[in-house]
């Protein structure tokens, strides 16, 4: 995803699990060498919905932590996993200050239609639009890489210009 990203010049944010960070500092390194955003999305990506209010604390806080010693910034956003959001989980990324982070299209990866995942979303994309799209696991993920080239190249050719959900939440301020 990030020799992608460098070829078509584009920008993205990275929600990364911390233990997966922490075992692949060098990967971290590239996306912030590459100007990317890295953002938190838990120490070991569990399902929040069903975990306690310490162990979503922790979640939230161990997660940032890693964040911020690889990148030397502390996170702004927290995207839980499977998107799934409690009190718990809105009170620990409170604690954390950052602001629980969600998106409004999300690539479907269990597809193996590239062309046809790049056609879905840029039929419905708008001003502002957060895609969620994997750069890693099952196979079946790599439609999200496969897709990415068309997706941007689509985008541009409708006037969008991708930029990190800072920049975006920025630009709207």
């Amino acid at each position: 995803m990030l020799d992608v990203l460098a070829d078509r010049k584009a920008r993205a944010t990275f929600m990364v699990v911390g233990r997966n960070a922490l075992d692949h500092p060098d990967l971290i390194r590239r996306e912030i060498a590459a100007r990317h955003e890295v953002q938190n999305h838990s120490w070991s990506h569990v399902d929040l919905a069903f975990a306690s209010k310490d162990d979503t604390r922790f979640e939230v806080r161990r997660g940032a932590e890693v964040v911020e010693s690889l990148t030397r910034t502390r996170p702004r956003f927290f995207r839980p996993p499977r998107g799934d959001v409690s009190g718990a989980t809105l009170a620990a990324a409170a604690r954390e200050d950052a602001a629980v982070l969600m998106w409004s299209l999300q690539m479907h990866e269990a597809t193996y239609d590239a062309e046809g995942n790049a056609r879905y979303l840029l039929e419905r994309v708008e001003p502002g639009a957060i895609v969620l799209a994997h750069d890693t696991g099952s196979a079946d993920r790599l439609v999200g890489l496969r897709a990415l080239p068309l997706l941007i190249d689509g985008l541009r050719d409708r006037g969008y210009e991708l930029v990190t959900v800072s920049e975006l939440v920025d630009a709207g301020r």
